[in-house]
């Protein structure tokens, strides 16, 4: 059994509340139509520089080029081969070979067989004539002919031939023509004026057209000028080095000419010469052929008379040789022993002072071989230490290229990435800027509506809220109350007045 209801209750704001609220409202609406699409601030030009010092840094900077550099450089080093060092020998020792001698023997000194005395003839002396000796012969000469050799041309020496003044000319020409472009351009500026179209864009075209005809006149005035000059400066040098070629081939030519003469000279007088030696020859051959007969004559003569002088002195001659050799031969018995004693002891002083002089040498250049093969090892091991600790230094320089160049990389990235947040910091402070131009009208609109407080409840508008009750529900609960109460109560209440009692309050 459940009982039900309805209830109205009306509530309206104050006036002015409401008019404030609309107003407000429509302030809203004019600002939310007013409010400019939202700006963002650009990189400034410190961000941007330090963007690009960055990019430049990181791809191709100084630091990557040294560290570049040092890895060479350590590569180079890591490369090194020491010399190595094989040891220097101090050779075979001299050995010092002993000399011992021979004795000289002496065989005694003989006198020989007697000398023998023979009679002597003579043969009467011959003469088979002088005869002159051959024919001197003239060898011709010949000569050779000088060779031409034509002059080469050096192109590298042609501005010796340019004129000086081409460049005034050229600087004339050129200044001639810029007045032409000149007037033509004052003529094409009044025609314009005239035409009432001065600096539009038909005089603009007409005075591009009439530069670019006289830039290109001028260009080819230029070259015009300066190829007359090369070629003009070319013909001069061709001309000397005919000039040159010309003197060449002449002078060849006298040399030629002086050769040819110098030889037929020579042969004349190698003939004129033989001729004499000829007639010399023959004259000598008379006068000996003659003096010869006279001699052989007077040597038969002389040979007769001396012959027999000859038989008598060699007999007389003989006797006192043999006499002198027996006495010669006593006393070359006496030296030769004599010389032979004292050979010996020469030989045995000489052999014993050439072995103590060898033994001293062969130990002078034993000791000699070994202080230079010392001195030779110390200097290749020094070398060597030296040529490590040069490596050593390289690449140690390496390195330290190498940590210098990480440093400056890395100086160089934090120098971009500082200039790029402080570009950063100030884009957010221009942003910060933006932002509080744009929300200028919402900070207005919120401390009006902070004035105002909170929204109202409501605009003048009814509401109805229906209800419903559920009377054996209520019942049923009261009692239920009732009775948990007497509970509570120490049984003051009996359960039955007290689920009554809930029962009735329940209905109210």
């Amino acid at each position: 059994m459940s009982k039900g209801g309805s209830q109205t209750s009306s509530t309206s704001i104050d006036p002015d509340i409401k008019k404030a609220f609309l107003a407000n409202f429509e302030q809203a609406k004019n600002v939310a139509g007013a409010l400019p699409v939202q700006e963002f601030a650009g990189f400034n030009p410190m961000y941007q520089a330090g963007e690009r010092q960055l990019v430049n840094t990181s791809l191709a900077g100084p630091g990557l080029a040294n560290i570049d550099r040092a890895a060479e450089m350590t590569a180079a080093g890591a490369q090194y081969q020491p010399g190595m060092v094989g040891g220097f020998n101090a050779g075979p020792a001299s050995l010092a070979g002993s000399q011992g001698y021979g004795a000289a023997q002496f065989g005694g000194a003989q006198a020989g067989p007697a000398s023998l005395a023979s009679s002597q003839g003579y043969g009467a002396s011959q003469f088979a004539g002088a005869q002159a000796g051959p024919a001197s012969l003239a060898n011709a000469q010949g000569y050779g002919a000088t060779d031409v050799n034509a002059a080469q041309a050096n192109m590298g020496d042609i501005s010796r031939y340019m004129n000086p003044y081409t460049s005034g000319v050229i600087d004339t020409s050129l200044a001639d023509i810029e007045k032409a472009r000149a007037a033509a351009s004052s003529r094409i500026g009044q025609q314009a004026a005239a035409a009432k179209a001065f600096g539009g864009s038909r005089q603009a075209l007409a005075q591009g057209a009439s530069s670019g005809q006289f830039a290109e006149q001028a260009a080819k005035t230029a070259a015009q000028l300066r190829a007359q000059g090369f070629d003009v400066a070319a013909n001069q040098m061709q001309q000397d080095l005919a000039r040159q070629q010309q003197a060449a081939i002449q002078n060849a030519a006298q040399r030629t000419a002086a050769s040819q003469f110098g030889a037929g000279a020579m042969n004349q007088a190698a003939l004129a010469n033989a001729a004499a030696r000829n007639q010399m020859a023959q004259f000598n051959a008379g006068n000996l052929q003659q003096a010869g007969l006279s001699n052989v004559a007077a040597q038969n003569v002389a040979s007769q008379f001396g012959a027999g002088a000859a038989n008598q002195a060699a007999l007389a001659n003989a006797a006192a040789r043999n006499q002198l050799a027996q006495f010669n031969a006593g006393n070359l018995q006496q030296a030769g022993l004599s010389n032979v004693a004292a050979q010996n002891v020469a030989s045995q002083f000489g052999a014993g002072a050439a072995n103590q002089a060898a033994l001293a040498n062969a130990a002078a250049r034993n000791q000699a071989a070994q202080f230079n093969a010392n001195i030779g090892q110390q200097a290749a091991l020094a070398n060597q230490q030296a040529g490590l600790q040069g490596a050593q230094l390289r690449l140690g320089g390496a390195n330290q290229l190498g940590n210098l160049a990480a440093q400056q990389q890395n100086l160089r990235l934090a120098g971009a990435q500082a200039v790029m947040g402080a570009g950063g910091a100030r884009q957010a402070q221009e942003q910060q800027r933006m932002d509080a131009i744009r929300n200028i009208g919402l900070q207005r609109l919120g401390i009006v509506q902070s004035s105002l407080g909170a929204n109202p409840a409501n605009l003048g508008m009814t509401t109805q809220t229906p209800y419903t009750q559920n009377v054996g529900a209520g019942l049923l609960g009261g009692a239920l109350a009732g009775s948990q109460l007497a509970g509570l109560t120490g049984g003051a209440i009996s359960g039955g007045m007290g689920a009554g009692l809930g029962a009735l309050l329940s209905l109210i």
